[in-house]
């Protein structure tokens, strides 16, 4: 920084006429006014580990030196690297991570990393943490009354550096992969099969885009999956594919039905499930070899634990508020933060209930309303339809052109078509061949032969059949 700022104060005076003696007279005077502006406080403190949270504090409101430069600086002085290989690596890793990883910063991604494997801890604490493990053999016990720290010998603590490094650089390249759902990269490492349901998942996950959490687990689970692909033969890894397919489903239904549906906090699986569950999978893979029904722990980790701790997470949260899925489903109602949402519902009918697996509404689809918000060639005023137009009883999701062309219709015209003079055709909600919408188009047309309207009444009626159909869907996903 020194260096830095004797380039920048040389070059502003080379650049400048140097034997003007009135510039640099007024030069130096400005200088010496702006270092009297500079106040300096002199903080004492008894270790590093409090230098470096009241470093945290006093800079909080600037840009303040993280964790993942600070261990950046500490892992290359420990492994002494001479090489530009250890340091490429490093910058390799805020490639991945900044170039190819949206919503996730080097900082974020060396919490996620640390705290599902080694032990969880906040961001303030998190390069104490890193240089705890790195000095010592028994870094967990320093919260104990007697703890008395037992030194790593200096070639253990350059290969726990050495091995960071390593470990840092591949998981950056896993959790590129995981963020951008990437179906070749899991069909080659995970099989066709379950390589394109993980992957489906995985894209589903990466939607939620306020959701941070599952990627503590999920970035462990996918590391720890490739490792013991390398340890046993490809029978045995086919339990732990299947293991994997089955968590991250378990993972994306609860990430929407938690957080997006019922607004449930971050903290409450943060460091209980997602961290906690995390570190285990490490535990688990530690024993290969060791015990010959292994793989079995792969699956009880999925079904008594995994799945059965997000349950009653989601149980508790729903009795506390006195709510169900289904409710919230049929209460949903559409705005631009919504759509997400919507989308995700009558995806999921559609893949399940109507076994459309892989099918995904693209991104040019669009969120039509049956009764249209400008219900004028419906006989009616906005005002008199406000209360329930936007409700997801009232909503279709089909690719935008035919949105276009429907528009605010009429509900016979959306029915049975408008003629679109221009393209010579005529455009009908039963054009989009989706399984869901053609079931739709079938019960709209029954409607308008019986009562020529489609009412307030037939909305919450739909409503509450979506809310149904999305419980019985994501039940039936997450056991397939």
């Amino acid at each position: 920084n020194y260096k830095e700022i004797y380039s920048t104060i040389s070059k502003h005076i080379n650049e400048n006429d140097s034997n003007d003696d009135f510039y640099l007279d007024n030069f130096i005077i400005q200088l010496i006014t702006s270092f009297k502006k500079i106040h300096c406080i002199d903080i004492k403190v008894i270790d590093e580990k409090t230098a470096y949270e009241v470093f945290i504090t006093v800079n909080a409101k600037n840009d303040p030196l993280t964790s993942f430069d600070l261990t950046k600086t500490l892992v290359l002085n420990q492994i002494d690297a001479k090489t530009k290989t250890d340091e490429d690596k490093w910058n390799n890793i805020i490639v991945n991570i900044n170039n190819e990883v949206k919503g996730i910063t080097p900082q974020s991604f060396l919490r996620y990393y640390w705290i599902g494997k080694y032990e969880f801890v906040q961001d303030r604490m998190l390069f104490d943490s890193i240089q705890r493990h790195g000095a010592y053999d028994n870094p967990l016990d320093y919260k104990k009354k007697d703890f008395i720290p037992r030194k790593k010998r200096a070639e253990n603590k350059k290969l726990f550096y050495k091995n960071l490094v390593d470990e840092l650089d591949r998981s950056s390249l896993v959790l590129r992969n995981i963020k951008k759902s990437d179906v070749h990269y899991f069909k080659e490492n995970f099989g066709a099969k379950r390589g394109q349901q993980i992957a489906s998942s995985l894209e589903q996950i990466n939607k939620f885009e306020t959701v941070k959490q599952p990627y503590i687990y999920i970035l462990s689970l996918i590391n720890n999956a490739l490792i013991s692909k390398n340890k046993v033969d490809s029978d045995t890894f086919l339990h732990v594919t299947r293991a994997v397919s089955k968590i991250i489903r378990s993972i994306e239904v609860f990430s929407f039905e938690f957080h997006i549906l019922a607004g449930g906090q971050a903290n409450k699986v943060e460091r209980t499930v997602y961290s906690n569950y995390g570190k285990e999978l490490y535990n688990i893979n530690d024993n290969i070899g060791k015990n010959k029904k292994w793989h079995e722990k792969w699956t009880v980790h999925q079904v008594r634990k995994i799945s059965d701790i997000l349950e009653k997470t989601l149980s508790t949260h729903l009795r506390d508020n006195d709510s169900t899925i289904s409710d919230m489903v049929s209460n949903l109602r559409y705005d631009s933060k919504k759509t997400v949402s919507i989308r995700y519902v009558f995806e999921k009918i559609n893949q399940v209930l109507h076994n459309q697996n892989h099918l995904s509404f693209n991104s040019n689809a669009s969120i039509e309303h049956i009764l249209p918000q400008n219900p004028k060639k419906w006989g009616l005023e906005p005002k008199e339809i406000k209360d329930y137009v936007h409700s997801i009883g009232n909503l279709v999701v089909i690719p935008g052109t035919l949105n276009n062309d429907l528009s605010d219709s009429s509900f016979e015209d959306k029915v049975n078509g408008v003629k679109d003079t221009k393209k010579q055709q005529i455009n009908k909600l039963s054009d989009d061949q989706t399984a869901v919408n053609q079931e739709l188009w079938g019960n709209l047309k029954k409607t308008l032969e019986e009562s020529s309207v489609w009412n307030e009444n037939d909305i919450k009626k739909r409503a509450k059949k979506i809310g149904e159909l999305f419980h019985k869907a994501v039940s039936k996903y997450k056991g397939s």
